[in-house]
């Protein structure tokens, strides 16, 4: 992020059908450990924060379409690198024997135990305004997506062990 020392973060709302976000974290500047790893079992109307320094996938377990919709920096640029040379993220999602199952990628160096989220209310994925839609709570108050956009804002908004990567 231009200014400070932060990735850029994001901002994701689940508008309908079925959606997983799986979210994780590298440590510092090794691509294959990481150190903290979610996958988000989003409902619809339910936003999440992608903090910086994340790698995020989402996953679409259905056949049907799913909608998602994003907030983010219009000078946000994306590195997918480090996931393409692991092969994909930390855990793929598969359908063995009608039920969804978890498979670690062995790609990867260090991977923590796959934590599963429904509820993001307390944590640090929850958005600035988690009580309003998306949109409606950006164009009601568009100061609280600051932190999307200027290092300033983003530093005193996240926690500092998100600002250490």
């Amino acid at each position: 992020m231009p200014g400070g020392h932060l990735a850029h973060p994001e901002v994701y709302t689940h508008y309908y059908d079925r959606v997983y976000l799986l979210r994780q974290r590298r440590v510092t500047s090794h691509t294959a450990r990481l150190d903290d790893c979610v996958l988000i079992d989003m409902q619809p109307g339910q936003s999440v924060m992608i903090l910086p320094g994340h790698a995020h996938t989402v996953i679409n377990p259905s056949e049907a379409p799913a909608l998602i919709a994003g907030l983010y920096c219009p000078d946000f640029v994306p590195d997918y690198r480090p996931i393409r040379s692991l092969g994909g993220a930390a855990y793929d999602l598969v359908n063995r024997g009608g039920g969804e199952q978890s498979i670690a990628n062995d790609r990867y160096a260090e991977r923590p135990a796959l934590q599963r989220l429904i509820d993001l209310a307390g944590t640090r994925f929850a958005p600035p305004d988690d009580g309003r839609p998306l949109w409606a709570s950006m164009l009601h108050d568009p100061g609280r997506y600051t932190i999307l956009t200027e290092a300033r804002a983003a530093q005193s908004y996240f926690p500092i062990e998100d600002q250490q990567l």
